[in-house]
């Protein structure tokens, strides 16, 4: 019998731009590494919010733990274990009878390698076109992703990008067929949510969180 397997559908750990910058962070292709800043500057609606879009209950939160949640994954996936966290949350930009949870949130985070980042999450940028980039520089250079960025303070070096599913229904068929191992098991899907719940702990306790939470 075939084992069972938990997927989580993180679908930008398939882009190329970010898999190379994963393989840049593995092979420390940065040197020491300074900053890395998150920023998703999207746009909703009051009506977006009708229903159980940004309800605690089932929506687990507002622009950090819908819409940013993916981009947060990327942050964690990029840089490693995160430190601790110190974070506000609250809504600007919409009714607060149909947005309960955040519309707009923000951090600071230190991470177990040293560097800082910071994260930026809301739904309240009235702008056509959403924003969503991820930078990180260090010594050597910044990359970052929409917009694309690779530039060194020498040559730019070549990194390989490794072979693997493109979306998430490839990566399915290859865990079930060949017992591949998802890109997004289980245990990796959590420390976004924990880092988000950080988050959310930190603003409304008005205090720096320790992670992993006990």
């Amino acid at each position: 019998m075939r084992k069972s397997a938990l997927m989580v559908d993180f679908g930008e750990r398939y882009g190329a731009q970010n898999k190379k910058i994963r393989r840049a962070m593995e092979q420390n292709v940065l040197g020491k590494v300074y900053l890395a800043e998150l920023r998703m500057k999207w746009y909703r609606a009051n009506s977006y919010y009708v229903g159980w879009h940004g309800t605690w209950r089932y929506d687990g939160g507002g622009s950090a733990s819908n819409q940013g949640v993916h981009f947060i994954d990327l942050l964690q996936w990029f840089m490693g274990p995160v430190d601790s966290v110190i974070g506000h949350y609250g809504v600007y930009g919409h009714d607060i009878y149909h947005c309960e949870a955040e519309d707009t949130a923000a951090a600071i985070v230190k991470f177990k390698s040293g560097a800082l980042g910071t994260i930026l999450t809301t739904t309240t940028y009235n702008r056509k076109g959403n924003l969503s980039m991820i930078e990180i520089h260090g010594e050597k250079g910044v990359v970052g992703r929409a917009p694309e960025v690779w530039e060194f303070v020498d040559e730019a070096p070549e990194v390989e990008i490794p072979e693997g599913p493109s979306n998430v229904i490839q990566d399915a068929i290859a865990v079930i067929k060949d017992g591949a191992k998802p890109a997004v098991d289980g245990y990796e899907g959590r420390k976004s949510v924990e880092l988000i719940q950080a988050i959310y702990k930190s603003a409304r306790e008005g205090r720096e969180i320790k992670l992993p939470l006990s």
